[in-house]
């Protein structure tokens, strides 16, 4: 079972959201709600626990790199 914790998601452009639910539902939220190329970090309990960075490709393509998860207890 996976467990709900509320959520903090910190854009980029000084944005920031507030979502209660699993890590997976932030990670779906924070990128349904930035636009590339704005960094997304999510941070429960005051910590830092997965952060998205943005891509800049070669050919002018704009995007992001895979989920970095920092916090194994979620």
């Amino acid at each position: 079972m996976k467990s709900e914790h509320l959520f903090i998601i910190r854009l980029g452009d000084g944005r920031h959201f507030e979502y209660e639910g699993t890590l997976d539902g932030a990670k779906r939220k924070a990128s349904k709600l930035a636009t590339p190329p704005v960094a997304i970090q999510l941070l429960a309990e005051q910590r830092l626990v997965a952060t998205r960075r943005p891509y800049f490709g070669w050919d002018g393509k704009v995007g992001w790199h895979p989920w970095e998860l920092l916090e194994r207890a979620f």
